[in-house]
């Protein structure tokens, strides 16, 4: 037997039948007007970025698979692949590769020319932030990037 369901709502929501409201409040009203909850940020609310994406250092990033997130951390090898198909540019971030605990920011080929100065030599040994959805690939947590809005060097 399982127990019945829970009637009460959470002690930090009112319920939603609290109090009818039949006409708005006047201005003669002798009762304080409780603030607006969807006005207020709560004070544990992560750091956002200004498109809304959670801030992550670089070890954490595995655990944001999936979802955009800004990830921050050092760019501690940077490669041209030029041979490879697709002619990525990789910035490992925080392990060099073949660490498959590192995060790897992809710059594909056809998206160098977007970037005043290669990716490989403007970010190498900077510490840099990237926004975009986190993926995975071959056990590491990386990123594509489209061209330098997506990547900004971190202040120190």
């Amino acid at each position: 037997a399982t127990a019945p369901p829970a009637t009460a709502p959470p002690a930090t929501a009112p319920p939603a039948t609290a109090s009818p409201v039949t006409a708005p409040p006047t201005s003669t009203s002798a009762e304080p007007v409780p603030p607006e909850p969807a006005s207020q940020q709560p004070a544990t609310s992560p750091i956002q970025t200004d498109v809304g994406a959670p801030i992550v250092q670089w070890d954490q990033a595995r655990a944001y698979i999936g979802q955009t997130a800004t990830v921050c951390g050092p760019v501690v090898a940077a490669q041209f692949a030029q041979q490879t198909n697709g002619q990525p540019t990789f910035l490992n971030v925080g392990l060099a590769f073949p660490a498959p605990e590192r995060f790897q920011v992809v710059i594909w080929g056809n998206q160098r020319a977007n970037f005043a100065t290669p990716p490989e030599i403007a970010y190498r040994d900077a510490s840099i932030c990237v926004t975009g959805e986190i993926g995975e690939y071959r056990g590491t947590a990386e990123v594509t990037i489209l061209g330098p809005a997506a990547i900004r060097i971190a202040a120190e």
